[in-house]
């Protein structure tokens, strides 16, 4: 692996990071079961 293999490795780490916050903000303040269906559908 490179450094430019390792540096989007990190950019998408964050985001991935990103997005487990804004779901679990959301499940607190939505349905759960909801949250967790839309969250599998993204993450296939």
């Amino acid at each position: 692996m490179d450094r430019l293999d390792a540096g989007a490795g990190d950019s998408r780490k964050d985001a991935l990071q990103k997005v487990e916050v804004f779901f679990e903000r959301a499940r607190e303040l939505l349905d759960p079961s909801l949250v967790e269906s839309v969250f599998k559908l993204l993450t296939k």
